[in-house]
């Protein structure tokens, strides 16, 4: 397959149209019928993916059946703005809390040796107290990871990867960006730099190396029109590939339950 043959058919895998919503949107109200619940507990960050399912559920739903959080460990006006206009526009539950207080307690505890770790007590203390919320609205968690993410591993295990549903699991990055165009969420968070908000200055695309656009071309070429890792070596950069596939084959562990020893 030469370039821009690859190049249209990766085309026509990620296309989103206004019945993709809907479809989410359905297949949402029947997960909650199915498990008998009518209400949602979802983690808002100020960034599109969390704004995308958050505004998926209050379709699905109804707004007063979702209860929305906001956990910053770092102030960030900008977020907040962000949040603040999103619940208002869609008319769901809102609170805001502050995590720093619980985070540093168990940092100073558990003195964790790398920054990763250190994120990953963050990561892991918002859904601890998702979970709260849940119980005591009688909700399900919405978990906010895309495609993208869960494929390459990059999700906190038991953190932002432990949740009742994932709605957006099987979009792509650059199909959530385009979903969340139609669906009219605001353009400013639409176009924030995608951030897991683990510590300061932490950006996706920096951390991972390689840019969401890209990455998406590579994932969908290998996972939905089964072209091997080595074929795609010859049509896109080997390093960006390879990248790719290391991060994928290193996390296979975060996309199963545990193993369980048969002696």
């Amino acid at each position: 397959m030469n370039p821009q043959e690859l190049e249209k058919k990766i085309q026509e895998k990620l296309k989103i149209t206004k019945a993709s919503e809907e479809k989410l949107v359905s297949s949402l109200r029947a997960y909650f019928k199915k498990c008998k619940r009518q209400s949602a507990v979802v983690g808002l960050s100020g960034g599109v993916d969390s704004s995308l399912v958050c505004y998926l559920a209050s379709k699905a739903l109804s707004p007063e059946n979702i209860f929305a959080y906001h956990m910053p460990y770092v102030q960030d006006e900008q977020d907040e703005e962000d949040v603040k206009q999103l619940v208002k526009m869609l008319g769901v539950n809102y609170q805001k809390h502050d995590i720093r207080s619980i985070v540093d307690r168990m940092a100073e505890t558990f003195k964790p040796r790398t920054r990763i770790a250190s994120g990953n007590i963050r990561v892991r203390t918002r859904m601890i107290a998702l979970y709260d919320f849940a119980h005591t609205n009688e909700a399900l968690v919405l978990g906010t990871g895309n495609r993208t993410e869960l494929l390459l591993g990059y999700f906190t295990k038991y953190g932002d990867g432990a949740t009742d549903l994932m709605p957006i699991g099987h979009l792509y990055k650059t199909q959530v960006w385009d979903l969340a165009r139609l669906s009219k969420l605001p353009e400013r968070i639409i176009e924030k730099v995608p951030t897991a908000g683990m510590w300061a200055g932490q950006t996706d695309e920096k951390e991972i190396g390689v840019p969401y656009a890209e990455i998406d071309r590579i994932l969908v070429s290998h996972f939905d029109l089964n072209i091997g890792w080595d074929e795609l070596t010859n049509i896109i950069q080997e390093k960006k590939v390879r990248r790719v596939q290391e991060l994928y084959e290193s996390s296979e562990h975060k996309r199963r339950m545990p193993d369980v020893l048969v002696i």
